[in-house]
This record gives structure tokens, C-alpha cells and sequence, in this order.
């Protein structure tokens, strides 16, 4: 079978749950139509008899036959042909001249005639028996070839089923690996991902897919992608450095080799080899025109573009300073020198360390030089002297780093003696000890220096309080040493890497691991858009730091986001939550247009007016604020009425032609609000507790409240007047809705229970019960017959709103369901809950369709992609539709799947392109050089043509590969 074999084959489908109304009618209709069918079959095979006898008279029809053919004339007049029609009533003609006859025979020729119509009757009855044995033996063959036809038919659709089978299995099996392997390279996970969705794309219904799709999801949003692999290196790349202008890239490695690439097409520009070892030290000088390296304790300068040596110091390592005009080098016995970059000249010698200096730093001012190294001592010293200053007592063991804060005041070390300290730069004094479990490897202050980052050999990294030395976070997900580890320039993201050949991308807040990527050692360019990454695999990688998705993410709540909001056209997103704020967003790439702020404690709610010049947010403090919706400027407050702590107004809306709002909240708050002036309308007497739900119905003339009494109230728009009053939940209700006619009202409440009430009198009419603790809505489908439940028991159900019969319940969350809702034509149901899962579901089957991480989700008009937001406050935009991701994924891939990935993987299976637009891995062409460096010339030329075989376009000549090693 042949992976894939099945991604062009589509299904259609109908209406089932007609079809199956009415399938005892069908059934009829298909058995009647199958026996005049037969029967037709019978009359031809008679029909071709008559006209090979030239239409002998013997042949017609008569008898049972012939009545049974004037049946089937007047039933299927239409059915029949002209032949068909000619040969019955050439039958029934023939039967009345035979009839005719016999009256008119004479008595005196009875026996002549008798015997005539006996010789007749025997020739008839032998030719209608040779008639109805034809008939018999064509409806055995007919019925036979039906049943071969039908068994075939059966065995093809046996194989299918059994070939989908094999694919959706091995879909879901990749699914799975790609959603929980972490140690695996980024792109082999993507590819993984683009198997397990074509597969589920071709061989199942859409319920099948719901693996692969996750899996492909997943992939796609990921915050990097690869953009360009840089390949040449035959070993571990261990350096990786982004020249300053960033168009170039220097790479060091086991291969005792540097590479410089233009970081635009990944092509290589230079080749630096002849290091005695592995060379994981690369840098460029500030203005780009040398490259350094430091390999097997030499420390050498190269011309960055020609190669050529500039400068060689045989022992200890190297570095610039800032402004790039001196290096400074050291040497096994602890003595630094700094150096002229352009002569070589040593400008300052710094002798004082009994041991190699690991670390030196300029501080900002240029005046002071700290160091540290193998000894357990920090020195500081006059840079333009060399005179120690000052020498920091503490550490017990190798300092590894040593680090200015901006101001020069502080200096920061990390030690083999697992502490972190802060030491005064003036006074020598330690200001600040932070033990770690394990030597530490990384200490870092952020930005405003008030956290610390560390990493230490206990696979894990850690932020402290700068000034108390307080754990704030722990990062654990590493199998190995966290050798490096960085915030991002904003310091909502951190970024380490480690021996395990992963980087990892975490939420600086919370510590949840937002992304896993392939490399052990790592660079981001300026603007924070790429990251350099190198691997154990003999590749470097430039990740663009972004969805791979074209779709974009929005960034910049801190905390939960509870609702989001697209404007008519979607060329705007209106969103708001946790953290005080609304903003608005361009729909289509993500920037932030501005921000609302002003509210004291969290926005419940945000709407634009009818003409989206207007936006409105209201909040726990108890105001209702009105902005420009063009600007974000604050055009009115308005303070509602409501005299406890808690102010929290719960709901508001704005009036179809924008000039009024109505609100509810604390103290019986409910009321009608000038929008303008901000002059209170109308208010509403009812209950001294919380309104939670107040609303229009269609033409304003009416307002529908409920709250934490119990009652939901009908009240005059205008006069506030209490029209109609609804009575029997046992506890607070929750939400109200008008059905779309409004001729009923539905009601859910705290009791557990949904209510159906008539609007005009207040009857009570169904009570929905089944839902086990809080419901917190009743929602009525468009034409008001279903009603969709949903609450704190981690369910939701459909259930029929004229009898109150529950059609479907789903247990579709492990804790409160948020939200549940229809999509536009009710075939889909979109549910989302406080255990950050959103899932769509067939609306019918209750089967599970596609899965996203979020605890809010909004469709947008075509309902082709959903905004999915979390609690860490980021808003991400998916695709739903498989096809579309799976086009993208395959422009945005770096490579195929090599051979030996397939194998590992795929196992079985046919190898295949994974996108056949892109070439082979190289890893499949390195996997030829691996054997001609083994000296298996004829297996590498077989290798090297099997590769073409597969590929006819990769640009390989095999014997130019193995004269090309031996070359060299």
C-alpha cells in the first residue's frame, strides 16, 4: 500500500436523518423498481426472439405472460420502449384474431381444426417453454453477474476500508508522537505533522481527523519555524555568530572547520578549515571585517571575507571590547593582556590571578575592568593602568562569570560553588547570595536588574528576586545542562538551550513552556524576528520567530482574556480581560492599534457601537466608559449608581441607533443610560441584589432583567413599568434569552436547572432538567426548536424546546464549560472551558471534530479560521480547514523527511516525498558522503543513484561526489 495512495479520494454526503425517515417508503419504491426491472430483462430476451423469426406469431405473448405484460404497459407506460410497447400489443392482437378464429370454426371441421389447434398448441407450448427457458437461464446468468458484480464491489470497498484504516491508524500514531516528542528536531515533528493530516485528509470522514489536525495545528502556530538551513558542516556545529549588520553568519564545529554564509540564501561564502580541533568559539569584530575564533587554545582573527590569518595568540582566549578596538587575551597562569586590534600590540598587561582568567568585562564608562576565573577570587582594576582596585572575596570555587550593572555599581558572578552573588563595585561588600543546588552556568540580570536568570547542571533554570534573592520561577523540561538562557527584549518570553540538543521558549510569567526547538546553542538577531540555532545534526538553522502560519498572533494582555470581538468587515479585533485593558487589534497582521486603560479591576465586557466610531467597556469598578473608536480616547465615564465595595456591573448594550445604553449590576442597578451625556434615562425597579442580565427585546420596546432574586421581570422600555413577572427557580439565575420570535423566554439558573417560560404570561412551560450543579445558559437555535445547555459539570446538551426530550449530552471538558455555542448553520458546536481546551464538535453526532489550547474562542464570518485566546493573554488566530494547512506547511518546510527518518518513523511503508515540490534531505546526500568517508566507494555510487531514482531533479552527480573527497 502506498502512503498517500488514498489523499485524492473524497466523500459525499447527504441529509441522513431524512433518509432514514423515510426509508420503509424508499424501500418500496427500490423493491417495486428492482421487479419490473427483472421482468423488463424477461420481455427483451422474447422481444429479440421475435424479431430474429422475422416476427413469427408463435413467439408473442399469451396467457399469464401476455396479462402480465398489460399490467406492466399500464403501470410503466413511460418505462417502456416503442418495441416494447409494439411487441405487447402485437400479443394482445394476436390473442383476439386466435379467439376470433375458434368462434368461426365450423362444427363439421371440429376435428380437422382440432387437431390443427392441438399440432398449434404443441408447437406454441414447446416454443414458449424454449421462451421461458431462455428467460430462466438469462435471469441465472443475470443474477449471477449481479452477485459477482456485488461481491466485487463489496471486496473493493473492503480493501478501502481496511486501506483507511492503516492510514488513519498510522495518522494518529504520528499525531501522537509529534504532540508529545520533544526531543526530536523541530522540522522532523513538522513533517510528521504533514504525514498524519494527509493521511487523515484522504482517508477518513472529518471526526477521523481530529489527531492530525491537532498535530498539524500545533506545528503550524508554534512561535518559530526553519526559514534557511545552512549546510556543510560533516559534524556537531557548537558556535554559531550573526555578523552585526546581520548578513552574514560564522559557524564553528567538531569538523575543525568555520563556515561564513550569507544569512539571506543560506549560501556558503567562505571556508576557514586546517583548526588542529573543533572550533565553538565564533565572533565577529564590531564593524564585521574580521571573524575570531578560539580552537584547541588559540586564539586567531581572520579577514571575513578573504580568510586570510590577521592575528594568532597560541594560548588562553580572547575577546573585544566594546567599542572593538583592543582584544584581550589570556593564559594558563592567569595573566591578561590587551591588545591592539590592527597591530597586535599589547596595550595593558593585568597580573594578579594565580590561575586562567575565564571572564573580563569593561564596565560602561570604560574606566574599570572586572575578571574572574579559575581561582576563587573577582578582581577589579584600573583599565588604563592595570592596577588592581579592588578584589572580591567570597566564592569558593571557579568563578565563571562576572557582569556589570548599568550604572556600574553592582557587579554579578556565578561560580562552580553553586551560588550566584552581587557584590557593591565601590566597597568590595556582597550584597547578595543566591545558593543553587548545582554549579551554576548562566546568571543574568533583566532589563531594569530588579530578577535575576540562572541555570545550573540541574537541567533547570530559575529567576530570583534581585534584591531578596526570592525563587520567582522555576523553568524544569531539560534533560541535560541548561547551558544558555536569555529573556526576550520585552521579557514576557525566555529562551534557554542545553546538551540535550533542545532550545526551549518559555512564558516569563507563569513558567509554561510556550515552544521546543532544535539546537544546543543559539543567537537572536537584533529585532528579535530570527533565532540562529545550531545542532548536533551538522546544520545551523535561522528559525523565523513567528508563527509558521501566515495568520496572525495578537500579543500583549498579561492574564485571562474573556471575551474577543471582531468588528462588520473583520478588518478589526476588539478584545479584553484580566488585566484591566481592552485593545483593539488590525485583524490581519496582529499589531496592536491602541490600548484602553483607565478601569480600576477587570473589564467585563467591550462593544462597538453600530457605527464602530464608539467603543464601550464596563468593569468590576463599578463605571461605564465610552471611547473613540477611531483614537481609543476616553469621551465619557460614567459612573453607575451602586453603593457596595463591589461595584461590578455585569452587563451593558448598546441601542440599535448608538445613542443609548442599558446596564445592570450591583444594588439592583438596571437602567437606560444617555450615551452622550451620560445622563441616567430610565431606572428599573426590581431587586436589591445583583441584576446579572438585563436586555432590549427586538424593537426596544420591552426589557428583560434577571438577576440574584430568583425573578426574571418583563418591564415597559419606556416607563419602566413591570409588565409580566417569571417565578420558580430556587436559586439565582444566571442568564435569560428571548427565543427568536420572543414568544418564550429561556432561563438558567444556579438550581441546575433551565427554564422555559411563555413571554406573554409568564407560565412556566418545560423545565430542563439533567445538568449536575450551575447551568449557566439556555441558547436558542435560529429557529428557536433546540435549546443548547451547558455549565459547571463540565458538560453541554441539545435538547428539544417543545418537549423538553435532551437530543445529546457530551461530557466535553474536565472542568466548567465557559462557552458553548452553534456555529451559522448549526452543523458544528464550538465549546471551550476553564481547563483551557476549545473544541468543535458535529452537531448531530457529538462527535469530537478539532482541538485547540485556549479558554476563548471566537469564529470569524466564513468560520475558515478561529481566534483562540488563553490564559498567559495571548490571542492566536487558527486555520480549520486541513486542505488549506496542509498548502501552507509544505511552502514553509525547510526539507523532506530523509530516508532514515522514514524508516525510523514511517517503517514499513513506501518512502515518499513528504512535499514533492522539495528536494531530498540532505541528510539523505550526507548519508553518500558518510560512506565514501568509510572508504565504500561502490555502496556510496549505489546510494548516490538510488537518491536519484527517488528524485531525478537533485543535483547530484555520483561520481563527481566521490572524486570530490578524494580531491580534497
Amino acid at each position: 500500500m502506498e502512503i498517500g495512495s488514498n489523499l485524492g479520494r473524497c466523500s459525499v454526503g447527504g441529509n441522513k436523518s431524512k433518509l432514514i425517515q423515510h426509508w420503509g417508503l424508499l424501500q418500496s419504491w427500490l423493491n417495486e423498481g428492482r421487479v419490473f426491472r427483472i421482468w423488463q430483462e424477461q420481455l427483451r430476451l422474447a422481444i429479440n426472439q421475435w424479431q430474429t423469426s422475422n416476427r413469427d406469431e408463435d413467439v408473442l405473448l399469451r396467457g399469464n405472460l401476455l396479462a402480465e405484460a398489460q399490467g406492466q404497459l399500464e403501470k410503466h407506460p413511460t418505462e417502456l420502449s416503442s418495441i416494447e410497447k409494439d411487441f405487447i400489443m402485437a400479443s394482445v392482437t394476436n390473442h383476439n384474431l386466435e379467439k376470433q378464429a375458434k368462434e368461426q370454426y365450423k362444427q363439421h371441421e371440429l376435428e380437422q381444426a382440432q387437431e390443427l389447434a392441438d399440432s398449434q398448441k404443441l408447437s406454441a407450448t414447446r416454443l414458449r417453454y424454449m421462451v421461458v427457458g431462455l428467460l430462466i437461464l438469462s435471469i441465472i446468468i443475470f443474477s449471477a453477474a449481479m452477485q459477482a458484480y456485488s461481491n466485487q464491489q463489496i471486496a473493493i470497498a473492503e480493501r478501502n476500508r481496511a486501506e483507511n484504516q492503516a492510514d488513519l491508524a498510522l495518522s494518529r500514531q504520528l499525531a501522537q508522537l509529534v504532540t508529545n516528542e520533544i526531543n526530536m528536531l523541530s522540522e522532523t515533528q513538522l513533517l510528521l505533522a504533514i504525514v498524519s493530516g494527509q493521511l487523515a485528509y484522504g482517508a477518513g470522514e472529518e471526526s477521523d481527523m481530529l489527531e492530525g489536525f491537532m498535530a498539524l495545528s500545533q506545528m503550524l502556530n508554534q512561535p518559530a519555524y526553519v526559514e534557511t538551513i545552512l549546510m556543510g558542516h560533516t559534524g556537531w556545529i557548537c558556535g554559531v555568530a550573526w555578523s552585526h549588520d546581520e548578513s552574514r553568519i560564522a559557524t564553528g564545529g567538531f569538523d575543525n572547520a568555520v563556515h561564513v554564509w550569507d544569512s539571506q540564501t543560506g549560501e556558503e561564502q567562505l571556508l576557514i578549515d586546517g583548526f588542529q580541533n573543533s572550533v565553538c568559539r565564533v565572533g565577529w569584530s564590531h564593524d564585521d571585517t574580521y571573524i575570531f575564533t578560539f580552537s584547541a587554545k588559540r586564539f586567531q582573527i581572520w579577514d571575513s571575507k578573504t580568510g586570510e590569518n590577521h592575528f594568532t595568540y597560541e594560548t588562553g582566549f580572547g575577546y573585544w571590547n566594546d567599542d572593538g578596538a583592543l582584544i584581550w587575551t589570556n593564559d594558563p597562569h592567569g595573566t591578561v593582556q590587551i591588545r591592539d586590534v590592527e597591530t597586535g600590540e599589547v596595550y595593558l598587561t593585568l597580573t594578579g590571578h594565580a590561575t586562567q582568567v575565564l571572564s573580563l568585562k569593561w564596565s560602561h564608562d570604560g574606566n574599570r575592568i572586572v575578571t574572574s576565573g579559575e581561582g576563587d577570587t573577582i578582581r577589579i582594576w584600573d583599565s588604563h593602568t592595570g592596577k588592581v582596585l579592588r578584589t572580591l572575596e567570597g566564592h569558593t570555587a571557579s568563578v565563571h562569570r562576572v557582569t556589570w550593572s548599568k550604572n556600574d555599581g553592582r557587579i554579578l558572578s556565578n561560580s562552580n560553588d553553586n551560588t550566584v552573588r552581587v557584590w557593591d563595585s565601590q566597597t568590595g561588600k556582597e550584597l547578595l547570595n543566591i545558593n543553587h543546588t548545582d554549579r551554576v552556568l548562566v546568571a543574568k540580570w533583566n532589563k531594569d536588574e530588579t530578577q535575576i536568570l540562572t541555570t545550573n547542571r540541574g537541567n533547570t533554570a530559575q529567576v530570583w528576586d534581585a534584591n531578596t534573592g526570592e525563587e520567582l520561577l522555576k523553568l524544569d523540561g531539560h534533560t541535560s545542562d541548561v547551558q544558555y538562557a536569555n529573556w526576550y527584549e520585552d521579557e514576557t518570553q525566555i529562551i534557554t538551550a542545553g546538551n540535550d540538543n533542545t532550545m526551549r521558549i518559555w512564558h516569563a510569567e507563569t513558567g509554561k513552556i510556550l515552544t521546543v526547538l532544535s539546537g544546543s546553542h543559539y543567537q537572536i538577531n537584533h529585532d528579535e524576528t530570527q533565532i540562529l540555532t545550531a545542532s548536533t545534526d551538522g546544520m545551523a538553522r535561522i528559525m523565523r520567530m513567528n508563527s509558521m502560519s501566515p495568520l496572525p498572533s495578537f500579543q500583549g494582555h498579561v492574564g485571562t482574556i474573556w471575551g474577543t470581538l471582531y468588528n462588520d468587515d473583520e478588518s478589526q479585533m476588539l478584545s479584553w480581560g484580566l488585566d484591566k485593558t481592552a485593545r483593539v487589534w488590525d485583524a490581519k497582521t496582529g499589531q496592536e492599534i491602541f490600548v484602553l486603560k483607565g478601569h480600576a479591576k477587570e473589564i467585563w465586557g467591550a462593544k462597538w457601537n453600530p457605527d464602530e466610531s464608539r467603543i464601550l467597556t464596563y468593569s468590576w469598578d463599578g463605571t461605564m466608559r465610552i471611547w473613540d473608536g477611531h483614537t481609543g480616547k476616553l469621551q465619557l465615564l460614567i459612573e453607575a449608581p451602586i453603593s457596595t465595595t463591589n461595584k461590578e456591573i455585569r452587563q451593558a448594550h448598546w441601542s440599535r441607533d448608538g445613542k443609548r445604553i442599558v446596564a445592570c449590576g450591583r444594588d439592583g442597578m438596571a437602567g437606560v443610560w444617555d450615551s452622550y451625556t451620560g445622563e441616567q434615562i430610565l431606572s428599573l425597579n426590581g431587586p436589591t441584589d445583583l441584576v446579572i442580565r438585563i436586555m432590549w427585546n427586538h424593537d426596544e420596546s420591552l426589557l428583560l432583567t434577571t438577576g440574584y432574586d430568583k425573578i426574571t421581570r418583563i418591564s415597559d422600555a419606556k416607563t419602566g413599568e413591570e409588565l409580566v413577572k417569571m417565578e420558580g427557580h430556587t436559586s439565582n439565575v444566571l442568564d435569560v434569552l428571548w427565543s427568536p420570535d420572543e414568544s418564550r423566554i429561556s432561563t438558567a439558573s444556579q438550581d441546575g436547572t433551565v427554564r422555559i417560560w411563555d413571554s406573554a404570561t409568564g407560565k412556566e412551560l418545560l423545565k430542563l432538567e439533567g445538568h449536575k450543579g450551575i447551568v449557566w445558559k439556555g441558547l436558542w437555535n435560529n429557529d428557536g426548536t433546540r435549546i443548547l445547555t451547558y455549565g459547571r459539570d463540565g458538560t453541554f446538551r441539545v435538547w428539544d424546546s417543545q418537549t423538553g426530550e435532551e437530543l445529546m449530552m457530551i461530557k466535553g471538558h474536565d472542568a466548567n464549560v465557559f462557552l458553548a455555542k452553534w456555529n451559522q448553520d448549526e452543523t458544528k458546536i464550538l465549546s471551550f472551558g476553564f481547563d483551557e481546551k476549545t473544541w468543535i464538535w458535529h452537531a448531530e453526532t457529538g462527535e469530537k471534530l478539532q482541538g485547540f489550547h485556549g479558554m476563548w474562542a471566537t469564529w470569524d464570518n466564513d468560520e475558515d479560521h478561529l481566534l483562540v485566546a488563553s490564559s498567559d493573554g495571548s490571542l492566536q488566530l487558527y486555520h480549520t480547514d486541513m486542505e488549506a494547512m496542509l498548502d501552507i506547511v509544505c511552502q514553509k518546510v525547510g526539507r523532506n523527511l530523509s530516508i532514515m527518518e522514514w524508516k525510523r518513523f514511517i517503517k514499513d511503508e513506501p518512502f515518499r516525498k513528504v512535499c514533492p515540490d522539495l528536494p531530498l534531505a540532505y541528510l539523505d546526500v550526507m548519508e553518500g558522503h558518510d560512506l565514501v568517508r568509510r572508504g565504500k566507494t561502490d555502496e556510496a555510487i549505489a546510494w548516490f543513484e538510488h537518491l536519484l531514482e527517488i528524485d531525478p531533479m537533485l543535483d547530484i552527480d555520483p561520481q563527481a561526489e566521490i572524486k570530490k573527497f578524494f580531491d580534497e
